[in-house]
């Protein structure tokens, strides 16, 4: 047969899906043990994290990724499939390796008490969103999804901020008085993230009103002490909630 009528006979290139969540840990997993080559794919992950921390997802090209990585478009759409599939990878890759890091306990004995997992908690948090290495850009990647949420966002909520939630909501209620209601356990867990996350949106206004203050490790230490003792007197000292307030 000539090789017209053979090209016709081949099948249609099936559309590729947008990678998922669970896609996106696969590659992840690919890139570290299973893939052919995986040295291209994590200088691609490494640079990719950087660029999209600096610029977003939106502004943010492959051609940039490419270049600064020294790697070519074919090696993305091998690895990731696209930058939609590199850019989930990316945020799964940096928040595995910044919990690596930082794990939620921090190293505590298994029968630690809540005040201990509630300071470990804080100095986790902290250190993944402050620390001047690579644990800090996820923390970037995050601020800037909190800006200009992408269809990621989701997943990320899922995956990862809402276990965090319900961990620090659960360590609420054990310290708490025992007329706290779930509206108050929202609010303490809220209140506690946003002092953490107050130093890392707030930088660069904290630095001009207080040069003086340090921004290395041991001064995220002394800030997780001082979040964790404000907090734990406030969780402690909760009045009993009004009926308004229950209504609303």
């Amino acid at each position: 047969p000539s090789p017209r009528f053979m090209s016709r006979r081949l099948p249609r290139k099936s559309r590729r899906k947008r990678p998922t969540a669970k896609a996106a840990d696969l590659t992840a997993a690919r890139i570290s043990s299973h893939s052919r080559h995986p040295d291209t794919a994590r200088k691609i992950l490494d640079t990719a994290a950087r660029e999209f921390a600096r610029s977003g997802f939106r502004q943010t090209t492959v051609r940039t990724i490419c270049r600064a990585a020294g790697a070519n478009i074919a090696s993305i759409n091998y690895h990731f499939r696209n930058k939609a599939g590199l850019y989930r990878a990316v945020l799964s890759d940096t928040a595995q390796r910044a919990l690596q890091r930082y794990p939620r306990d921090m190293g505590l004995r298994p029968n630690a008490s809540p005040e201990e997992r509630l300071h470990a908690f804080i100095r986790s948090f902290l250190c993944r969103i402050l620390d001047p290495q690579q644990a800090s850009i996820h923390g970037r990647l995050m601020s800037r999804e909190m800006v200009d949420p992408t269809g990621v966002l989701d997943d990320i909520v899922e995956h990862v901020v809402r276990p965090n939630a319900q961990f620090l909501m659960a360590l609420i209620r054990e310290l708490a008085p025992a007329h706290i209601t779930d509206n108050q356990v929202e609010q303490c867990a809220m209140s506690v993230v946003s002092q953490c996350l107050f130093q890392h949106q707030c930088r660069p206004v904290i630095q001009r009103l207080f040069p003086h203050r340090r921004d290395d490790l041991r001064a995220v230490e002394r800030l997780a002490d001082h979040i964790w003792q404000f907090s734990l007197n406030a969780i402690r000292s909760l009045p009993p909630e009004s009926q308004s307030e229950n209504r609303t």
